[in-house]
């Protein structure tokens, strides 16, 4: 009888979903994009978001890893909070024409663990994917087809090959793909497939000539996730110390080329064994001439060159703030009396429309418990009274004024570079500088981060 319900559930569940797909769909905003025909060009529409869902039949939480605009991955949390059936639905912008979805996880079961790896590449024409979990695992629901691809196989050969650098499995397992995919016409499979066969094939031969062929000639469709970040990531690495970046740009290069490129040594910069590193500020300067830098400068920014931490501390110690009982106090007095493992500090003004907004937000939010919200507002003196009755309307639990008129603190406002509101800022209870421009709460990921805060990396 279980059975035939949690069935008769799925399918309710699968027709809810998809009717949420539809609507959605409707609502959202599209890119235009324009089809070459042997006639007249061809409008067609492109979704701006992908909606995906996640089938429950108890308590649980699992999560899907989904490309960022670095090709690097965020970690998408799925939380059935009710000890009952559950769809749980969570919408992702699609940033790609195709993208690569992963998802790992495990069971125990009579005390033996099972891993499980699954991979998914996505188009972005696709509306909505369905799964369901089950004991550890996720099932793909949808129907596998030209916008879905079911990849398991693929990324395990050459995970293998990664492992045991053997060059002539390298080839076999490349030259299978390649096979498979020519004979049932997926060109895009094929793809990805030489985006694997380089990377491995550097990892065995760094500074092999036919990568640095393969990645000049890349062209769109771009397929983010992990071949082309690790592809990208290992091209930079083993050929940062003989880049001439004075040549590095569209005058010598495609613009694919040189936008690859930058993300390549994006992520290259910001790794911890290379991050604040005075050799590479040739590198650092080229960076900010591209594109991406132009586009992400404050995510950039911040994670190659982060604010010297204890400088940080002692201007972030010393803040003059006003509470709303005109007392004054220093900000180090703050964190002594409202004792945390982490603060998120949120810079805010009762004049910004997105800062309240987020201070609502965060409101309706579950918020972890290791995590103090202190709201510092940039109201000038003369507004001091209309700060206080907004912060009073808003419920802020620990709020203050940061007095405009202290030179130390117009000296620690230039020195974070702050230069619009709402900002906010993570630091934990000794005041380290975990991150100097933190997600905004309308953010898709951001309480996901919050709750992630003990695996993060200080500065």
């Amino acid at each position: 009888m279980k059975y035939h319900k949690i069935i008769m559930y799925s399918r309710l569940f699968s027709l809810l979903f998809f009717t949420l797909i539809t609507l959605l769909s409707c609502e959202e905003n599209k890119k235009t994009a324009t089809k070459e025909t042997n006639d007249t060009p061809v409008v067609v529409e492109k979704n701006d978001s992908l909606t995906l869902a996640v089938l429950f039949n108890e308590k649980m939480k699992t999560g899907i890893s989904i490309p960022d605009e670095f090709l690097n991955y965020d970690y998408l949390e799925f939380e059935n909070t009710q000890n009952k059936d559950a769809l749980i639905v969570k919408t992702i912008p699609n940033l790609y024409d195709y993208q690569v979805l992963k998802y790992f996880g495990f069971s125990v079961i009579h005390g033996k663990m099972t891993t499980y790896r699954h991979y998914y590449l996505v188009h972005s024409d696709n509306q909505g994917i369905q799964f369901q979990f089950d004991k550890g695992n996720i099932v793909l629901k949808s129907e596998e087809s030209d916008q879905l691809f079911f990849l398991d196989d693929l990324f395990q050969q050459y995970r293998e090959i990664n492992t045991s650098l053997d060059h002539v499995k390298l080839d076999s397992v490349y030259t299978f793909f390649q096979k498979k995919y020519h004979t049932t016409g997926q060109r895009i499979l094929s793809t990805l497939n030489e985006y694997h066969y380089y990377n491995s094939l550097q990892l065995i031969e760094p500074k092999n000539e036919q990568v640095d062929t393969f990645i000049k000639k890349i062209s769109h469709p771009i397929i983010a996730g992990d071949p082309l970040y690790n592809l990208t990531f290992t091209y930079v690495k083993d050929n940062i110390d003989t880049f001439d970046f004075s040549h590095l740009n569209t005058q010598n290069y495609s613009q694919n080329y040189i936008d690859l490129l930058s993300i390549g040594v994006f992520n290259f910069l910001k790794h911890q064994d290379n991050k604040g590193d005075k050799k590479y500020n040739s590198a650092i300067d080229w960076l900010k001439t591209t594109e991406l830098y132009k586009k992400e400068s404050s995510q950039i920014e911040k994670q190659i060159a982060p604010l010297n931490n204890t400088l940080f501390k002692k201007k972030l110690k010393n803040l003059q703030i006003l509470s709303p009982q005109n007392k004054e106090f220093a900000f180090s007095d703050i964190i002594k009396s409202n004792p945390s493992k982490y603060y998120l500090i949120d810079f805010w003004a009762t004049w910004c429309k997105p800062c309240i907004k987020g201070v609502h937000i965060m409101k309706e939010m579950e918020f972890p418990k290791n995590v103090s919200v202190i709201s510092l507002s940039l109201d000038r003196k003369s507004d001091t009274e209309k700060w206080k009755k907004m912060t009073e309307n808003l419920d802020q639990e620990i709020s203050f004024l940061v007095k405009d008129e202290v030179s130390e603190n117009q000296d620690f406002l230039k020195f974070i570079e702050l230069q619009s509101v709402p900002r906010y800022i993570i630091v934990d209870k000794n005041l380290n500088l975990i991150d100097e421009s933190f997600l905004h709460p309308q953010e898709l990921l951001f309480l996901s981060k919050l709750n992630d805060l003990d695996n993060a990396k200080y500065w």
